[in-house]
């Protein structure tokens, strides 16, 4: 649904985009402004942070041991066609993470009720 005045969703053409381009071209933002922008963009304390490969080690060890147990999980039941033997997965992520493919393929896969 449409609303007046909103432009959420909106894609503008090559063309726009070139002619906007263009049109802010050679434009300097004021001190202000740059200072504004400036300011917000240090709200956040991340921002031009790096961790260092220990904390990412870390990081990423404590993602791989986390659990997806969302409400909406769909179980997958996937059966191998060389054996005949059915695997169940408490997810399609699951699913997808085990059989080394996206989730979209999976989904693809999946028959609509």
């Amino acid at each position: 649904m449409k609303v007046a005045g909103n432009y959420l969703g909106y894609k503008h053409t090559a063309e726009a985009k070139l002619k906007i381009s263009l049109a802010k071209l050679g434009k300097k933002l004021n001190m202000e402004i740059r200072k504004n922008i400036s300011s917000s963009l240090k709200i956040s304390k991340l921002v031009g942070h790096k961790h260092t490969l220990e904390t990412k080690l870390k990081l990423s060890e404590i993602a791989s041991k986390r659990i997806y147990n969302h409400p909406k999980n769909i179980g997958v039941s996937v059966r191998d066609t060389i054996t005949g033997d059915i695997k169940e997965y408490k997810s399609i992520r699951e699913a997808a993470k085990y059989l080394k493919t996206d989730t979209k393929s999976i989904r693809d896969r999946i028959p609509a009720k």
